[in-house]
């Protein structure tokens, strides 16, 4: 009988497991990571959710920065501008006439009924009503012959004006200059409309015109209180500007500072940059130590120079 032998491998190939299948070659210059991944509608939907929350989130900053902080601001601003004109009224170097840089104080405005003692400075462009009250700078300071135009804001940056509707004939005010204490009587207040073709009025009427927004927010018409000046009148310099800028008189928006604006906005942009790549790199808590005074500082500019496309006696 004739033997058949097997082949050793043959039988060693039966109780071999089998062999995982070779992966296909990956092309050289990719990998599985480089791949592209499509973007699902969850992914849009989530980012979408995170834009939408950064809005929101901004817009609640914005309006505490516009109702809280803008008011701190003014309060810091007011200090020292009345201990700047109280010095020079003391010197006897308050400026009374001419050309007066736009800023400088010119007045310490006293309105009883509305609790109201405040620094009057020159000029009332967005930027100058973030300080106080603004004198128009192409009207008699008070005391003068002629009408005095003072604005002031009645929502933001102190509000000085909030409550000016509550006056009433009757009411006294006070305005105290380089040339002595001026006291109007108030006469009426009013709406007036938005073109502020009627802010000046008879320039030998010598009356006092304190005028802001109204309603607040809308600013769609002025609202006046018109006073009487009853102390005797003082002497009126020449070289007063004899036209303003549109942008002067009042429920106009500034734009003065949109360039800045854009400066702010992008140097934001590329901080919150490195704060999203130095949070891979070290973590929640050491970048939010590093950046998030930066971000509040540039976020606080930002905001500031917002206000430029705001009604300048918003």
């Amino acid at each position: 009988m004739t033997e058949v032998r097997t082949p050793l491998s043959t039988v060693a190939d039966f109780d071999r497991p089998e062999a995982p299948a070779r992966m296909a070659p990956v092309e050289a210059g990719t990998s599985p990571s480089a791949r592209p991944r499509h973007v699902s509608r969850n992914d849009v939907v989530r980012i979408m959710g995170y834009g939408l929350t950064i809005f929101g989130l901004v817009s609640v900053l914005y309006l505490v920065f516009l109702f809280g902080a803008s008011r701190l601001e003014h309060g810091r601003s007011q200090d020292h501008l009345v201990a700047t004109l109280r010095n020079q009224l003391a010197l006897a170097v308050a400026p009374i006439g001419g050309r007066i840089p736009v800023g400088t104080p010119v007045a310490l405005l006293d309105i009883p009924r509305l609790h109201l003692h405040e620094a009057v400075v020159e000029g009332t462009s967005g930027e100058a009503l973030k300080l106080g009250p603004g004198h128009l700078r192409n009207s008699p300071l008070p005391g003068q012959r002629g009408d005095v135009v003072v604005m002031g804001r009645r929502s933001t940056y102190g509000a000085p004006f909030a409550h000016l509707g509550s006056l009433r004939a009757g009411d006294e005010i006070t305005a105290t200059t380089g040339q002595g204490r001026a006291v109007y009587v108030v006469t009426r207040v009013h709406e007036a409309n938005r073109a502020g073709t009627d802010v000046l009025h008879d320039p030998n009427a010598n009356e006092l015109t304190l005028t802001t927004s109204s309603p607040a927010l809308l600013a769609e018409r002025r609202l006046v209180a018109t006073a009487t000046l009853k102390t005797p009148l003082v002497g009126t310099p020449a070289g007063r500007p004899a036209e303003v800028d549109r942008r002067e008189l009042g429920l106009q928006a500034d734009g003065s500072t949109m360039l800045p604006l854009l400066l702010w906005c992008e140097l934001l942009l590329v901080a919150a940059c490195a704060a999203a790549w130095l949070y891979r790199r070290w973590g929640p808590w050491s970048t939010y130590l590093v950046t998030a005074p930066i971000l509040a500082l540039l976020l606080l500019q930002v905001f500031d120079n917002l206000t430029s496309i705001l009604p300048s006696t918003t």
